[in-house]
């Protein structure tokens, strides 16, 4: 019979334990919700003014928070981390949006050089250059390197 008075013996402790999880989840997430309140605002107002779009603003807050829910227990300063959260992830979209910019393809109406276009170019080049200019791309001839003086 001691198994099963143990057994019993251990049931309120589990039951007490599973009771004090529950109040310390409830605390979290008491806790996580007024920082949520406080700072969803002015985290939003920080991200636009950093990237410039609200659609893009209110994702990275979204993001920032949910970085500062799974890290909640290890965090001393929620409000510090957040807005720390909120401008390395900022700097990580313009970065991107930098990188984009520079790679874009030409489109509508940059996609092809019309003749005018090509010709207006061409006129505003001093008379040498346009020769040598003229011979390198249409008749493949390489220009000499005195040649590319004015």
């Amino acid at each position: 019979m001691p198994a099963a008075g143990g057994v019993e013996g251990v049931r309120p402790l589990v039951a007490a334990a599973a009771r004090d999880a529950r109040s310390d989840a409830e605390a979290r997430d008491a806790a996580f919700g007024a920082v949520f309140a406080e700072e969803h605002a002015p985290m939003v107002r920080l991200a636009f003014l950093l990237v410039g779009d609200e659609d893009d603003a209110e994702e990275l807050v979204q993001e920032a928070f949910a970085t500062l829910h799974e890290r909640w227990d290890r965090v001393d300063r929620p409000g510090a981390y957040l807005r720390r959260c909120v401008v390395n992830r900022a700097r990580d979209l313009l970065r991107r949006r930098a990188v984009a910019r520079r790679l874009r393809w030409p489109t509508g109406d940059d996609a092809e050089l019309g003749a005018d276009h090509l010709l207006d170019a061409l006129a505003a080049l001093p008379a040498r250059r346009r020769v040598v200019r003229v011979g390198s791309v249409c008749g493949g001839v390489r220009p000499a390197p005195w040649s590319t003086r004015s």
